[in-house]
């Protein structure tokens, strides 16, 4: 884990922001669909996760995000608390993180892109909290307790039976104007670029965004992730990919929040997109 700087962000995003914690006070973040009961003695963290009954629709404009203290009365009875031994780590660094699988998807709309055109699109999906804990600084090395989902993901199988690929499943408006923009801090944002370099249409139904291969950036107000273009060669052929090396600059200021799961300069695929001439399993 990389040396992190304890800089605050802006009220817009200040469920990012590093959270002291005192010895024995228990403390419950809620996130869209999660809740995270955190308390702490001395060296040890005890957290009990759990998503409520009622999942919050993802394309809520003000879907939950709140952090209050609980007393020890209000604290879930269950045997699910884990029990963690850390020392020196009084602060919480919660931190938003790229989904674990890539994700498949479903744009409001269909769209088709012509052979030789290039489309400009803002993908925005669902974050990850990663829990982290550490001593209170400018630059620490906080250590990772766990990260998981902060709204409900279903799974999805993208592609044939043979090489396709488990995926998780969301749906979303598909953003072209920067402005038009959420700004909402349990959400990222992917530019992305499209290029239909074959002969063929392309028809915009469902996309498979890789993830993993990316980036998140924090801005002002809205949480990034590094540019992607999507170059199409054609329906028998790999689809290549190709992940900025530099920061988003559609905000003035970004700082780095998480690196690619995985590193890779050019990723090729064999299937992206969910074309609607070929079955593959939609």
């Amino acid at each position: 884990m990389k040396n992190m700087e304890s800089v605050s962000f802006s009220e817009k995003l200040a469920i990012w922001n590093p959270y002291p914690l005192e010895s024995g006070i228990c403390v419950r973040f809620s996130l869209g669909d999660l809740d995270v009961w955190v308390e702490r003695y001395d060296i040890e963290w005890h957290v009990h996760t759990e998503y409520r009954d009622k999942s919050v629709p993802m394309g809520n404009s003000d879907p939950i995000f709140r952090i209050e203290s609980i007393s020890k009365e209000q604290k879930p009875i269950t045997t699910e608390w884990k029990h963690y031994l850390v020392r020196n780590a009084p602060c919480i660094y919660p931190t938003p993180a790229i989904p674990d699988r890539p994700l498949v998807v479903k744009p409001d709309r269909l769209l088709v892109i012509l052979p030789g055109e290039t489309a400009q699109f803002f993908i925005f999906f669902p974050l990850w909290l990663r829990f982290m804990v550490g001593p209170i600084g400018r630059k620490v090395t906080p250590k990772l307790l766990f990260e998981m989902p902060i709204f409900r993901m279903k799974s999805t199988w993208f592609g044939d039976p043979v090489s396709g690929e488990l995926c998780y499943a969301t749906e979303t408006r598909l953003f072209t104007d920067f402005h038009s923009l959420p700004e909402h801090p349990l959400f990222a944002i992917c530019p992305l670029r499209i290029r239909n370099e074959s002969a063929i249409e392309l028809p915009f139904d469902k996309i498979c965004l890789h993830t993993e291969v990316l980036s998140l950036y924090g801005g002002e107000s809205r949480i990034w992730t590094n540019a992607s273009e999507v170059i199409f060669k054609g329906a028998e052929q790999e689809t290549v990919v190709e992940p900025s090396k530099h920061p988003p600059s559609f905000e003035p200021k970004v700082r780095l929040l998480a690196s690619p799961r995985q590193v890779s300069d050019i990723w090729y695929f064999k299937r992206t997109f969910s074309l609607l001439k070929i079955i593959t399993g939609f």
